[in-house]
């Protein structure tokens, strides 16, 4: 599976200021090359120094080894927030 992109992100408020949580949809390319969107929300902690600590939860269920998609959706969440494209 092949991350493609990452759709539809929503904030949703948080009652602690250093967290940051979104909904999303995920885009991937499956093997045989057809798409499927995958639920998921991620949260964004402040550190005090360095970059932000990512976390990523499935909300739609995965037949799929989890440890690459996260680590490819940790990736390009952290590009969005580089570049500022996540809302707010």
């Amino acid at each position: 599976m092949k991350l493609l992109d990452i759709n539809d992100i929503a904030y949703m408020e948080s009652p602690v200021l250093y967290f940051r949580e979104y909904t999303a949809l995920a885009l991937f390319e499956m093997a045989d090359k057809k798409s499927k969107e995958i639920r998921i929300k991620f949260t964004l902690e402040s550190q005090s120094m360095g970059q932000p600590l990512v976390n990523v939860e499935f909300t739609d269920s995965v037949d799929y080894p989890l440890l690459p998609l996260i680590r490819s959706l940790k990736s390009q969440v952290m590009k969005l927030d580089k570049r500022g494209e996540l809302p707010k």
